[in-house]
């Protein structure tokens, strides 16, 4: 089967710096001394560390326990939030530098998500709101 999707080496940092993680303080050493000379901030959160995977066409799937990241990785594929660092490619394609209109037509035809709000298309099944998005790529 051909590579559909690969995601390689990718991180993302939430906070007030996020351009990377807060280093640990060693062993002796003392939370205050490593945040002062870092120049970064307490509250930094690690989003993803180094997450990476291929996915053939059509076998893409990503599940976790509760707090995993999942839905972070989900709206690093459809550029909702981008990386801190790391590659997202789509057919051979890298998404970094796509414009708005290339992503439209990327999330229009080669991804799918399913929000996890529980109050989304409360009637329908699981595979109904998986389907949602391609019967109205047809209907339109």
């Amino acid at each position: 089967m051909e590579l559909k999707l690969r995601v390689f080496n990718v991180f993302k940092f939430f906070g007030a710096v996020p351009q990377g993680p807060i280093k640990r303080p060693g062993r002796g050493e003392a939370k205050k001394p490593v945040f002062g000379t870092t120049g970064q901030m307490v509250g930094q959160l690690v989003g993803l560390r180094q997450a990476s995977l291929d996915a053939p066409d059509g076998k893409a799937f990503v599940m976790g326990r509760l707090g995993s990241a999942q839905s972070v990785l989900a709206h690093m594929f459809n550029r909702l939030i981008k990386p801190t660092s790391g590659q997202f490619l789509i057919d051979g394609g890298d998404l970094a530098n796509r414009t708005p209109e290339t992503m439209r037509a990327i999330r229009r035809d080669k991804i799918a998500m399913v929000f996890q709000h529980f109050a989304l298309l409360p009637h329908n099944s699981e595979a109904d709101k998986r389907s949602t998005g391609r019967e109205m790529r047809c209907a339109a």
